[in-house]
């Protein structure tokens, strides 16, 4: 009969369909997550150590793959360099910076009491100078920033981890007077808390 062969063709289509299933990223039943929490990072601005806080927040899926945001900044203004002011022609400006973006962290073995973990965050931040004795003076400059990371992530409750790791924070675009890439770059140290369902 003339569909016979039509019928074997698709048997062996299907068979070689089923032996070559498409992969996938995520594969099976995927679980879910969530965190959030705070922040702080020990690290050099301008040549001088200081300190950033902030926080964090993340999608959590198959407890290994985060995807959220994180924004950190100095908690208030530092004396601004000397050559801005000069260039500038004020005296006593001070400066603000902050920055965040989006962020992507592999985590290792997230069931272990201690396991470690990478992230990267890519996005923006704002150098902006001030005078205190003149309110309508602002300058502000926007910059591009990437900062990967490592992480050793201890499991304090199951819906408590505490954690600490280093990074390396780049910056790019900087066009303000009296800073540069390197002054706004460099390691910095980091703690935080996560609260959420892991």
């Amino acid at each position: 009969m003339k569909w016979r062969p039509a019928i074997v063709v698709f048997v062996i289509m299907a068979a070689w369909s089923a032996a070559h299933a498409e992969e996938t990223l995520f594969d099976g039943n995927i679980t879910h997550g969530w965190f959030f929490g705070p922040a702080w990072k020990m690290t050099s601005l301008n040549g001088e150590t200081t300190h950033l806080s902030g926080g964090r927040g993340a999608w959590i899926i198959n407890h290994t793959y985060m995807l959220g945001f994180g924004g950190y900044g100095l908690d208030s203004e530092k004396e601004a360099p000397g050559n801005a002011s000069r260039i500038l022609g004020r005296t006593g400006l001070e400066w603000m910076f902050r920055y965040g973006g989006f962020e992507f962290e592999y985590v290792s073995k997230s069931d272990e009491l201690i396991h470690w973990s990478a992230y990267c965050l890519v996005g923006s931040g704002s150098i902006t100078y001030s005078d205190p004795d003149d309110h309508n003076f602002d300058m502000d400059d926007n910059v591009f920033i990437v900062e990967p990371a490592v992480f050793a992530t201890i499991n304090l409750t199951k819906w408590l981890r505490g954690g600490a790791g280093v990074s390396w924070r780049l910056a790019g675009d900087v066009d303000i007077p009296g800073l540069a890439e390197d002054d706004i770059g460099g390691p910095s140290a980091m703690i935080e808390l996560r609260f959420g369902k892991f």
